[in-house]
């Protein structure tokens, strides 16, 4: 890919998706309550799985920075990252950005936001995953299929 310039070509920031899925529950669960969780769990819960989900995050964009390589869809990639966190999920980003939800989810203890995070997953998975793999198959070509056939989409190794 001689000329370079849009990356992926997402055209908007990938949380705002898992935001507005997130408020929009919000605001029906609102209006129409719907419990999921167990009360006595909730806090260590949320705070467990928040952790997990922020340290996957930041593990994630430490190394795409040392790496120097964009976090940003809509900005070339300079190289694949296949190590530390990209060793064992080729979206660690936006798994994190699941396990987050989950914890928002469990905190305000609702349904809603947990149900609401499905629809944006497969807005992500068809809007914004789908672009990237076909910009890094064809600009990485076959370094870029080894990866896929050694890392799964969301987490572990092949």
């Amino acid at each position: 890919m001689e000329n370079d310039q849009k990356g992926a070509a997402v055209r908007f920031p990938p949380p705002l998706i898992y935001l507005f899925a997130l408020s929009s529950a919000w605001g029906v669960n609102y209006f129409i309550p719907f419990a999921f969780f167990p009360i006595e769990w909730r806090f260590q819960s949320t705070v467990l799985i928040f952790i997990i989900g922020a340290c996957i995050a930041l593990a994630a964009v430490l190394k795409l920075h040392f790496s120097r390589t964009s976090i940003e869809p809509w900005k070339p990639t300079s190289q694949i990252v296949n190590s530390g966190v990209f060793g064992y999920s080729r979206n660690p980003i936006y798994l994190s950005f699941n396990l987050v939800g989950i914890a928002v989810a469990i905190y305000f203890n609702s349904a809603w936001m947990l149900f609401s995070l499905i629809p944006a997953t497969m807005i992500i998975l068809r809007l914004v995953i789908a672009k990237e793999e076909r910009y890094l198959a064809n600009k990485f070509g076959q370094q870029y299929t080894d990866y896929c056939e050694s890392v799964n989409r969301w987490w572990g190794r092949k």
